[in-house]
């Protein structure tokens, strides 16, 4: 019994099967597999018993599928499930403490229009406690949205400051979370300490993750005297960040770390989760340390104890920041105390290995592994991808000179991996990488055979990968429309219907906000109408996503091809 069989079930529908395998294993129905979760195979195939027992028993309608973005819900409804939807939404409903005034309102602060909400608190005073879909308040937006004015404005109006949200996190929470101090981010502002002390004068809790953010040592002493085993303890669900410990070191209080480490925090602050997946991570603190340059706080971590080889689920290692920010001090702080180049670690041991490409992958420098290849040419399979997320194209060559064997699937993975330009843009260290490096890398896997049409069915080709959206767009539309044209030379398809969303990657371009590549697409003699169903097609996204000029634009394609037929119908009949 497996989690293969488990889906498998599911995507037939076969009910008893799921219930059974459920029972042996209740981490089934919301694990992951090739980034998607039972439900939505059993959505897919409008198998309405078998979402409802797994939303029952765990699952989340609105975990999206991985790189596509879409729900269960987006699912069952491309495919013409309407009874499906109709359950999800019934289930949102229910669940939800959202209602129409709390929707509009919190609209109006996430657009930044504070005379608007105001107008609104003025002709409903109670709304300011109303939810939107998210279990946001107006005070969540106005807080994330770093919109002091607003936020004195609903605090004057007593607006509710210890709710939390549908992801359990309040607004003080929300203020004082992980600043993203890296490299040329913006400069920090005292923003979240201004709106963390209004929010605690309009009575806010005062807990040990909020003192340690701030750097309150009286508080944080009076709290831990209370209840010594809170330096151990996670405060909100925000992964590592809601440790104390990693909190106090993202915000760089030097004097709160190490009052929680003399109170007996455990430097490494390890935690097991379940994401869809088995997670188990360490290091977030020194992450943090790494992320923000902030090599006297690394220091006393490290001297403290904390494991050099951090391990953080997607989000590499406190190595990889080190050497992407080019903190030549920093990665020589982390050899001296043991750490490896590489984020590959064993699960049960924790023990880091080398990874082939770590360097190139984050840096301006190939030759060092470079030179590892040529001393083991057996590493090209492992090094292809840190590769082409370096944007190394004699690097990349290099490897497919070796021999790298790769199925359909996978070379879809690597073009995907070429397009992203994940150094290029990243807000930490870009080096002297281009766009035409990157350009280069994806031409080069075609050069050498990969398929841009992908292994087909469900699977994408690269021009479906250009279309999709992306956690990080670090390719911007134009890159992705270089990319598309080079592709297109190779005999990328652009009838080809792909992914859960069944549609061309035209249909993908237009649901994902890609108009430009959607413009490029049809300028290539993209079919207009055609899609996988009905709502599918590129209008049907068009429609649905509100894009109301792409809409009369493939209105009037549609139309015209329509026409064409029947003069040729017509010169037959003749």
């Amino acid at each position: 019994m497996s989690l293969e069989d488990f889906i498998g079930a599911a995507r037939v529908g076969d009910l008893k099967a799921v219930e059974s395998m459920a029972r042996a294993h209740p981490e089934f129905t919301h694990r992951v597999l090739d980034g998607k979760q039972a439900l939505h195979h059993a959505a897919r195939g409008g198998h309405l018993d078998v979402v409802t027992f797994l939303i029952q028993h765990g699952a989340n309608p609105f975990s999206v599928v991985y790189q596509e973005h879409l729900g269960a819900r987006d699912i069952a409804e491309v495919n013409g499930h309407a009874h499906v939807v109709d359950a999800i939404d019934a289930w949102q409903r229910a669940r939800s403490p959202e209602t129409e005034a709390g929707n509009v309102l919190c609209a109006a602060a996430a657009d930044g229009d504070a005379a608007r909400v105001i107008e609104l608190l003025d002709r409903d005073p109670a709304s300011i406690d109303d939810r939107d879909r998210e279990g946001d308040t107006a005070l969540h937006i106005a807080v994330r949205r770093g919109d002091i004015g607003l936020v004195v404005q609903l605090l004057e109006r007593r607006a509710p400051v210890d709710v939390a949200n549908g992801a359990g996190i309040r607004p003080l929470q929300i203020a004082l979370r992980d600043r993203g101090r890296r490299g040329s981010d913006p400069a920090d502002t005292y923003f979240p300490l201004v709106v963390a002390g209004m929010l605690l004068a309009a009575g806010a809790e005062y807990d040990l993750w909020a003192a340690s953010a701030i750097g309150d040592l009286d508080r944080m002493e009076l709290l831990i005297k209370a209840d010594p085993q809170c330096v151990n303890r996670l405060h909100l669900p925000l992964r590592g960040a809601g440790w104390p410990l990693v909190i106090a070191a993202n915000h760089g209080q030097m004097q709160a770390v190490r009052l929680l480490l003399d109170r007996g925090a455990d430097p490494d602050t390890p935690s097991e989760s379940d994401n869809g997946y088995y997670v188990a991570e360490r290091g977030h603190a020194l992450y943090s340390a790494c992320s923000n340059n902030d090599l006297a706080m690394a220091e006393l971590l490290l001297e403290r104890g904390t494991n050099p080889d951090t391990v953080i689920d997607a989000s590499g290692c406190a190595m990889h920041l080190a050497v992407n920010h080019g903190n030549q001090a920093m990665i020589a702080l982390l050899l001296r105390h043991g750490a490896v180049l590489g984020w590959d670690h064993d699960p049960e041991t924790w023990q880091a290995s080398l990874t082939p490409g770590f360097v190139a992958q984050l840096s301006d420098d190939f030759t060092t592994d470079a030179a590892l290849l040529q001393a083991n040419p057996g590493l090209a399979q492992r090094m292809l991808g840190c590769a082409l997320g370096g944007g190394h194209p004699v690097l990349v060559e290099m490897c497919l000179k070796r021999g790298v064997e790769c199925d359909a699937s996978e070379q879809a993975g690597l073009l995907k991996e070429a397009a992203r330009m994940w150094r290029l843009r990243t807000p930490v260290n870009p080096g002297r990488s281009k766009p035409e490096d990157y350009y280069q890398c994806f031409e080069l896997l075609l050069k050498y055979g990969f398929d841009p049409n992908g292994p087909g069915g469900l699977a994408e080709g690269a021009l479906h990968a250009l279309a999709n959206p992306d956690n990080r767009p670090t390719s911007l539309e134009d890159d992705r429309i270089a990319c598309a044209r080079i592709a297109l030379r190779f005999g990328a398809d652009l009838s080809a219907i792909g992914g859960e969303a069944r549609s061309t990657p035209l249909g993908a371009a237009i649901r994902n906000g890609w108009l430009k590549l959607a413009d490029f697409f049809l300028d290539q003699g993209a079919d207009p109408a055609l899609g996988g169903t009905p709502a599918a097609t590129p209008l049907a996204w068009a429609t649905r996503q509100g894009h109301v000029e792409m809409a009369e634009r493939l209105r009037a394609l549609c139309s015209a091809g329509k026409d064409a037929d029947s003069e040729v119908l017509r010169d037959s009949n003749d």
